[in-house]
């Protein structure tokens, strides 16, 4: 059944310091149940603010933030935190503690038996790609930053979170381990249909994740809309900019083979095939490594679908006319 409402909502959300800076400034947004949301923008623009008046390390200085419907002001505070996932850039895990006690902290906290706990441990290890036996003992310390990140979502979702909170998450892992876990967090995303809020200043991270982009200036949003939405129709110069708008390759990405294909026709067809659901990017990286100017676009039992060409792929390029 469809939720009746969003899971979180900011209604003209203000947050001033004490010198008149504005973090955050004005910002009403409603974010449904189940979308994966990505905050992006430049260094101090308020997106690691905004993502705090949910889980009320930050409160806001006027306006509200609603989860579940619920003001999160009338909500106590550890009960609020308790009921949302939090991860964070620097993990925090508890040094003098094991992976298995990082991860059970909060099932002990509500009051799970040490049975029911271990269970959920193993459970979530095995999901985030750690092998229970081999892990559960070991200290922080005996982690690479990639296995640590591993532990902190393990530890976020442990008492199964309707709302997860991401707050740079993977901003100090290297670059490969980096994309592997952002592999394994879409897959993941795909099995549970958390309600997700993630802050990262890096763009490409932004596309690869979000089905629901948030762009933010000086603690205001300029733009949300899907990966696609802002990258054919930017608001303004700024979001055009940070999200390189005019990167052909970019766009290609996020477009589907059938945005851009044409009827079935065993005439245009090179003998070539292309998954349906495939991108536009991969279509290009077909046609050029096969040196063919077609592809028959088939379904998941082969059966044609459509033709996609060259200058089908040179009319898509071409920037949306306002």
């Amino acid at each position: 059944m469809a939720q009746s409402q969003p899971a979180i909502v900011f209604e003209h959300v203000v947050k001033e310091y004490e010198d008149g800076t504005r973090a955050v400034d004005d910002v009403s947004l409603e974010i449904p149940h189940g979308a994966f949301a990505v905050i992006v923008g430049p260094s101090g623009c308020g997106k690691t603010t905004l993502l705090k008046t949910v889980n009320r390390l930050y409160e806001p200085t006027s306006g509200r933030v609603l989860v579940d419907g619920q003001d999160a002001l009338a909500v106590d505070p550890v009960l609020l935190r308790r009921g949302i996932g939090y991860v964070i850039q620097q993990v925090g895990l508890f040094p003098h503690m094991t992976v298995a006690e990082n991860i059970g902290v909060v099932p002990s906290l509500v009051g799970w038996d040490a049975l029911r706990t271990a269970q959920r441990v193993d459970e979530l290890l095995a999901l985030v790609h750690l092998e229970p036996n081999q892990y559960r003992a070991r200290y922080p310390a005996q982690l690479s930053g990639g296995q640590q990140q591993r532990v902190g979502l393990a530890r976020a979702l442990a008492v199964d979170p309707a709302i997860l909170l991401m707050d740079e998450p993977f901003g100090a892992i290297d670059a490969i381990e980096r994309e592997r876990l952002q592999d394994e967090l879409c897959a993941l995303q795909a099995r549970l249909h958390k309600t997700v809020l993630f802050v990262t200043h890096d763009v490409e991270e932004a596309l690869k994740l979000a089905d629901l982009l948030i762009v933010m200036r000086a603690g205001r949003i300029e733009q949300a809309g899907t990966p696609l939405e802002v990258l054919t129709g930017p608001a303004n110069v700024f979001v055009g900019a940070l999200v390189n708008a005019d990167d052909v390759l970019r766009r290609f990405s996020l477009m589907p083979v059938e945005r851009a294909m044409g009827a079935a026709s065993d005439g245009a067809s090179s003998g070539y095939k292309i998954l349906a659901g495939r991108t536009l990017r991969d279509a290009l990286a077909t046609m050029v490594s096969a040196g063919v100017d077609s592809l028959q676009v088939v379904d998941a039992a082969g059966a044609p679908l459509g033709t996609i060409t060259l200058a089908d792929l040179r009319r898509a390029a071409r920037p949306a006319t306002k």
